[in-house]
């Protein structure tokens, strides 16, 4: 339960869009969670 709020309290701070949208976005592809925490080399344009 403690890592599900850290991920919303993430979101909040970083997205532009709601929660829920971007919550959606990320759990369709697991490729995108990586990239929107700027964990890969990939995602340094983000």
């Amino acid at each position: 339960m403690q890592v599900r709020r850290f991920a919303i309290g993430v979101v909040k701070n970083t997205s532009l869009k709601s929660v829920t949208e971007t919550m959606r976005m990320l759990g369709m592809n697991v490729r995108l969670v990586f990239d929107y925490l700027k964990m890969t080399k990939n995602s340094a344009g983000l």
